[in-house]
């Protein structure tokens, strides 16, 4: 149940949280998720993203890859509005052609 508490809001379908947050994502960015299993991962993350108030004392997002090592596509400090995370999810690109283990 959610609980008006936990700065969730209901609009329709649709889920919002106005609650700050520091939220890291890890995405495996291997070839065995294939490309087109990475574009609906991305799809879902914008969705996700847009759920949130992005700002400087709001919420901050930062994403990380993974396949053999990780690495960080941005830190959470590197985006200041939910446009600029959602535009950055957009140009994500599939890392590495090895899978993972």
């Amino acid at each position: 149940m959610i609980k008006p508490s936990m700065g969730l809001e209901r609009h329709g379908d649709i889920f919002t949280c106005e609650t700050p947050a520091d939220i890291v994502i890890l995405v495996d960015g291997s070839y065995s998720i294939g490309l087109k299993n990475f574009e609906t991962v991305k799809s879902f993350l914008g969705s996700f993203v847009g759920s949130f108030m992005v700002g400087s004392n709001q919420t901050h997002i930062g994403l990380v890859q993974y396949s053999r090592d990780p690495w960080i596509e941005w830190h959470l400090n590197a985006y200041s509005t939910k446009e600029a995370v959602i535009n950055a999810v957009k140009n994500l690109f599939l890392k590495e052609e090895a899978q993972t283990r």
